[in-house]
């Protein structure tokens, strides 16, 4: 792989491309990745091997009539996964990116799936109703977004109580892939953060299928 395609794996970014981070530019030395559903979709396959989606959601998903918001759905690459299983539920794909959430449904279409929505909208400011949700997953996005705390409490909000957030992320560990070191949040970070939103912590675990990267898992009570 050269260097510029590891730098950042991820294609996603909630917020102008030109936005800083703790004062620096988040791609300082690097050249800037394109946030596009092309690009996404050209990297799937690794992504898909890395992030394991099926395996993935089998660790939260227990019932197959859950609604569940994919929030940072990117290009749906667990939101169609999570659709066919979700067969009496459904999935709201959400994404900052009106492109990326295009895609995310096209791709819904191809496959017959009738059980995905879309959202275009920042990760603070989703437009769904309070305890509306049985589960929130959040993979690889919160890394790549400034308003961390308010995406959170987005999630912690939109949960139905006794309801689930899924979080995939990457530690500041080098994996051979990824976002620069400085922008990653470490399981510590995250579990505050996590807490803070107000949801209740079960776990934080490193992923069995891809050094570096790490799940963390948490309930809002009721």
């Amino acid at each position: 792989m050269s260097n510029d395609t590891n730098k950042h794996e991820e294609g996603r970014h909630h917020g102008s491309h030109h936005h800083h981070h703790h004062g620096r530019p988040l791609f300082t030395g690097h050249a800037m990745p394109a946030f596009n559903p092309e690009d996404l979709l050209r990297r799937e396959e690794r992504r898909r091997t890395m992030l394991q989606p099926e395996k993935a959601l089998q660790l939260f998903l227990d019932r197959n009539d859950a609604v569940m918001l994919d929030l940072g759905c990117g290009v749906g690459m667990f939101s169609l996964v999570a659709a066919r299983y979700l067969s009496a539920g459904k999935v709201y794909a959400s994404d900052v990116h009106q492109g990326m959430v295009d895609t995310t449904l096209r791709r819904a279409k191809e496959a017959g799936l009738s059980n995905v929505e879309g959202i275009a909208a920042p990760a603070a400011k989703v437009p769904l109703p309070d305890a509306s949700v049985d589960v929130v997953l959040i993979s690889m996005v919160l890394h790549d977004i400034d308003t961390r705390e308010e995406a959170l409490a987005e999630a912690a909000r939109v949960l139905k109580p006794g309801g689930t957030l899924f979080m995939i992320e990457i530690d500041r560990i080098d994996g051979g892939f990824g976002p620069p070191m400085e922008m990653r949040i470490p399981p510590a970070e995250l579990r505050t953060m996590v807490s803070a939103s107000g949801l209740e912590v079960t776990y934080v675990n490193d992923s069995p299928w891809q050094k570096s990267l790490y799940f963390l898992h948490a309930k809002r009570e009721g």
